[in-house]
């Protein structure tokens, strides 16, 4: 990932500038080159983001379902443990445990 830097010197005097200090200017690459690794930082950053986005939302899933059950009076680890148990003995990832306990919560609404 680039990182501006600044081209002041500790003294404060100013350091090289842009004809003398840059990686383009002295040869070793090109700005096409430059600009590409740049894109390609961004991009993964926002695949980065997109990763964590959607981990949090895994969380407030999770979250949620753990909720619903502690109404029906399990303790929040009780609740987690029982999700964590029913994930593994069906093979399916924790948050379609914890996606089929909120629906089911939402069917047995009386208010619907």
């Amino acid at each position: 990932m680039m990182v501006a830097r600044n081209n002041a010197r500790h003294d404060g005097t100013p350091g090289p500038g842009p004809s003398t200090g840059t990686p383009a200017a002295n040869g070793s690459a090109s700005p096409t080159a430059v600009d590409a690794e740049t894109v390609d930082d961004v991009e993964a950053l926002r695949e980065r983001v997109r990763e964590l986005e959607s981990k949090l939302e895994e969380h407030k899933l999770i979250d949620r379902a753990k909720s619903a059950l502690m109404e029906e009076g399990l303790s929040e680890a009780e609740a987690y443990a029982r999700m964590r148990k029913a994930s593994m003995d069906s093979r399916r990832p924790l948050r379609d445990v914890a996606e089929a306990v909120c629906l089911s919560k939402l069917v047995r609404r009386e208010d619907v």
